[in-house]
């Protein structure tokens, strides 16, 4: 579903901070020219690593969702799967700072979450979602909302 959501066949740089085990990544890989898939977890860069492996452009290294580091500047495309909801609101603030601070304008952004995700999330994935398309520095391009699953596509202006 993600894949189909973007509305662009390729992009010159992506970036996928909290890539987990790498499935999307290897996806992503090729879509993008370069691609910066990062995570905090060890294991999960590991796995990502291995998943790539023999994908050209493709970087994995271990990072936080709101390091520079996880979103270089320049990226046409980040890729926010499964995470923000992760974070408390004052760092889904500083994530989204930092991407429309490297994304330029015309840059895609994807934000996606699971609506059957753990109670002990910290934030609730609507209000996440709310969040990000009320944000006035992205205009929403793509929205599919089913009982599984929210995913926005956002377009930096």
């Amino acid at each position: 579903m993600l894949l189909a959501a973007l509305p662009r066949e390729h992009y010159r740089l992506g970036a996928e901070p909290g890539c987990g085990p790498g499935a999307l990544t290897r996806e992503l890989a090729g879509r993008c020219r370069r691609l910066v898939a990062s995570d905090v977890v060890a294991e999960a860069v590991a796995a990502t690593t291995a998943a790539t492996a023999g994908s050209p452009g493709t970087e994995v290294h271990r990072s936080d969702v709101d390091d520079a580091a996880a979103v270089p500047d320049g990226a046409d495309l980040v890729v926010l799967c499964d995470v923000l909801h992760h974070l408390l609101p004052a760092r889904i603030d500083a994530v989204l700072d930092r991407v429309a601070g490297s994304v330029p304008a015309g840059g895609d952004v994807v934000v996606a979450h699971r609506l059957q995700w753990p109670a002990e999330a910290p934030t609730d994935a609507r209000a996440v979602h709310r969040r990000v398309c009320g944000d006035d520095r992205f205009t929403t391009v793509v929205e599919h909302v089913d009982d599984d699953l929210l995913l926005h596509v956002v377009r930096r202006r």
